[in-house]
């Protein structure tokens, strides 16, 4: 689906103010927020067998700009400690991503389009869905509302994951506390998280039902 009309727009607007948000961060700042929200992760992650993070973005371009939480650390901690860590491969060409399985970060990633470090095709898919999904995004709000970067990758996973297996699998987002709006423009295409994290913690979750 595409973005059209004054949803489309204010988007877009606000997909530019984040970004330039994010490249205003000095690195030492970044490090220490990444660090911080790793280590408030952690604990809400370790009982979980099977977990779905992303390597940041830039990561394997050199002098390129911060763009998301570094969870590296976390990612390391839970293989150390047995979990499934699964990080998204892009297939652009039928416009989703899959998860497959990585041991030996970034030893078994390779660099995909846009400078994007994912694992690669011989990495092996899981046979279960994953029970928690980390999704980064460009902006949220205290009402589960995300804002991707504009492709709908996570959004139809998410949708997927939902349809396929309901109630397997929890979403949460996760950014700097920079990026928390008061409302981010939505269309029903977008799927909500079910719990928002900032380096000041869980900062929204929804209601049980």
């Amino acid at each position: 689906m595409t973005e059209d009309g004054d949803i489309g727009a204010s988007k877009r607007a606000m997909r530019a103010a984040m970004r330039a948000r994010i490249a205003s961060l000095v690195p030492e700042v970044s490090r220490i927020w990444s660090g911080t929200t790793a280590s408030c992760l952690y604990p809400r992650l370790s009982g979980y067998r099977r977990v779905m993070l992303y390597w940041p973005l830039g990561i394997a371009v050199r002098g390129a700009p911060v763009a998301e939480v570094d969870l590296r650390a976390l990612i390391s901690s839970l293989i150390g400690m047995g979990a499934e860590v699964t990080l998204p491969r892009t297939d652009w060409e039928r416009g989703i991503v899959e998860p497959r399985i990585v041991r030996q970060p970034p030893v078994d990633l390779v660099v995909g389009r846009f400078g994007v470090s994912e694992p690669a095709v011989t990495c092996a898919k899981p046979t279960k869905p994953p029970e928690v999904v980390i999704a980064p995004g460009l902006a949220f709000d205290r009402e589960g509302g995300r804002l991707g970067r504009g492709a709908g990758f996570y959004d139809r996973f998410v949708a997927s994951l939902r349809r396929e297996h309901p109630g397997q699998s929890r979403i949460i987002g996760v950014c700097f506390g920079i990026q928390v709006v008061d409302r981010v423009p939505r269309e029903e295409t977008d799927e909500p998280m079910d719990e928002i994290w900032t380096e000041g913690g869980r900062i929204w979750e929804r209601a049980a039902k």
